[in-house]
C-alpha cells in the first residue's frame, strides 16, 4: 500500500489549486501533525487490497482523501472540490505497478468534530476507488 499512497500524496501536491489554497502542500496520511496550520488534507487506506482474479497481479482499493479546516464546512468543501477534480478519472503514477487504470469519487465523507477546547475543525472530501495491475 505504501507505493499506491506515495502516488496519491504525489498527484494530490502537484496540483498547483490545491497547493495554493492550502497554502503549501499540507497533504497527510493519517494523521496531520500537531502545530501544522489549516487547511491540510488528510487521507487514509479505508479498504480493499489484492483482487487475484487472473495470473497477473491487480488491486482494488479504497481511499478517503478530506479537506480538513477550522474556518467552515464550505471551505472544508471547496477543498474537497479540488480534490475531486484532481482524482476523479484521473490516473496516479504507483512505483511497481505498470498500469493504474481506475480512480473514481465513489461515498462522499463530510462531518464536524470539536477538540476539548471547543475549537471546530469542519471535514469534507471522498472515497477514492485506486485500481491498478502490474502488466
Amino acid at each position: 500500500m505504501n507505493a499506491i499512497e506515495t502516488g496519491l500524496y504525489s498527484k494530490l501536491s502537484s496540483s498547483s489549486a490545491i497547493t495554493a489554497k492550502l497554502g503549501s502542500a499540507k497533504i497527510y496520511n493519517l494523521v496531520i501533525p500537531q502545530g501544522v496550520s489549516l487547511p491540510a488534507i488528510r487521507f487514509f487506506y479505508s479498504g480493499g487490497g489484492e483482487e487475484n482474479l487472473t495470473p497477473t497481479r491487480s488491486v482494488n482499493t479504497l481511499y478517503g482523501v478530506v479537506g480538513v479546516s477550522e474556518v467552515s464546512m464550505k471551505d472544508a468543501g471547496e477543498i474537497a472540490d479540488l480534490i475531486d477534480a484532481c482524482l476523479h478519472g484521473g490516473t496516479l503514477t504507483i512505483s511497481g505497478w505498470t498500469n493504474q487504470f481506475w480512480t473514481a469519487r465513489e461515498g462522499l465523507i463530510r462531518f464536524h468534530e470539536l477538540d476539548e477546547a471547543g475549537k471546530s475543525y469542519w471535514h469534507a472530501g471522498a472515497y477514492y476507488r485506486i485500481r491498478a495491475s502490474a502488466s
